[in-house]
């Protein structure tokens, strides 16, 4: 972000997403066996207020549960 602020322009569009949670295999890596902590978010937030990026859009960080598919659903597509 600081890059894109600085080389782009603080008036870019960012689309801000807290959706990600940890499926299929990620319990294997460490680095993504986890959602996203309300410290990062937090992080990613003043960030952005800091550097005056004020365009695009942010997903709440409870958003994940929202946005998960649902596997056992019948005709899902990722049969």
């Amino acid at each position: 972000m600081t890059w894109l602020a600085r080389e782009i322009s603080p008036d870019v569009h960012l689309s801000i997403m807290a959706q990600y949670y940890p499926a299929h295999h990620a319990s294997r890596f460490l680095a993504i066996a986890r959602r996203i902590m309300e410290a990062e978010y937090d992080s990613v937030m003043a960030l952005l207020n800091r550097l005056g990026m004020e365009n695009g859009w942010i997903q709440e960080l409870d958003s994940s549960d929202n946005y998960q598919p649902d596997f056992e659903r019948e005709g899902h597509p990722f049969a």
